[in-house]
């Protein structure tokens, strides 16, 4: 059903009209909105891609833009290289940052501080200025 729903946007790019876009509409809700397939992994990426429903169904409003970005990936082999690698560098390194991921939560909870305004603090958004992590947590008893 989705590479039907595909080959519609894709066919509904080439001659655009409102009953069409109304259908195609339609269509995406009967396929992404489903309670259940049985499948957890599948379930919560159909819901994923509903929650993502406007960015995915843009192409109804503006029809001259791409729906997917292959086209850039394929003008950019230097692009497509780096998303290649990425990808196997974050399969490699989940795990481990994941730990670290969950430590820092952990540390940032105990002094009472929110995680998203340390990241914050890291990445030079406006708001408090946070001490490194280090400075904050207290060493336990000895």
């Amino acid at each position: 059903m989705i590479w039907w729903f595909y080959r519609a946007l894709k066919d509904y790019k080439l001659a655009p009209s409102v009953k069409q876009a109304q259908l195609l509409r339609a269509r995406f809700d009967r396929i992404f909105k489903r309670a259940s397939t049985g499948y957890a992994h599948l379930d919560r990426l159909l819901r994923r891609l509903f929650r993502n429903k406007d960015g995915l169904l843009r192409v109804l409003e503006r029809p001259e833009i791409p729906i997917n970005t292959n086209t850039s990936e394929n003008e950019h082999p230097r692009l497509r290289h780096e998303k290649k690698n990425l990808r196997r560098d974050r399969q490699r390194q989940g795990p481990r940052r994941a730990r670290h991921h969950a430590g820092a939560c952990q540390n940032l909870h105990e002094v009472e501080m929110s995680f998203y305004e340390f990241i914050g603090a890291r990445l030079g958004i406006p708001g408090p200025k946070i001490p490194p992590l280090a400075s904050l947590i207290r060493p336990a008893p000895a």
